[in-house]
């Protein structure tokens, strides 16, 4: 039987990508999956459970890219919609807590900041270049509880 090493696929897969990106032609055009709640749904895993760890997202991830044939990359190993309030500096209404199990999560924006705080933020310390200045003084409305077991990481 003719088995082809991960590191030589890693390699092939790649190149794929490289050559792609650099407007050159590869032998074909590269696969990169970008998927967390397709994976989810393919997998008829319920939106709430997929949520509920590092681990469990990572899992169905996985059991999602074998359903669909692979590809040459996918875009993210697990997903996290409690980083999305990092990223987007607003709440997340999760399935299973704020919303049905099976619903998608959602970004719930809202007009957090007032006049008022922006001006005690340039009045502080972002005049005198201090970067920590949002860890020192979190806006009260942006703290989100993020479930103790959520960061139980996939083995791997």
């Amino acid at each position: 039987m003719f088995t082809i090493k991960a590191s030589e696929k890693f390699e092939r897969r790649l190149a794929r990508i490289q050559k792609a990106v650099s407007l050159e032609t590869p032998d074909r055009v590269p696969v990169v999956l970008e998927y967390a709640g397709f994976a989810a749904n393919a997998t008829q895993t319920p939106m709430s459970e997929f949520i509920s760890s590092r681990a469990a997202a990572t899992t169905t991830m996985i059991m999602a890219y074998d359903l669909v044939g692979g590809g040459d990359a996918i875009n993210y190993g697990s997903f996290a919609p409690y980083d999305l309030c990092y990223l987007f500096g607003a709440k997340v209404k999760v399935p299973g807590f704020d919303l049905p199990d099976n619903d998608i999560w959602q970004v719930a924006e809202a007009e957090l900041m007032t006049v008022r705080d922006y001006d005690r933020i340039l009045d502080s310390c972002l005049r005198r270049n201090d970067a920590c200045f949002m860890l020192k003084h979190p806006v009260p409305q942006l703290i989100w509880i993020i479930p103790v077991n959520y960061f139980q990481f996939a083995p791997f």
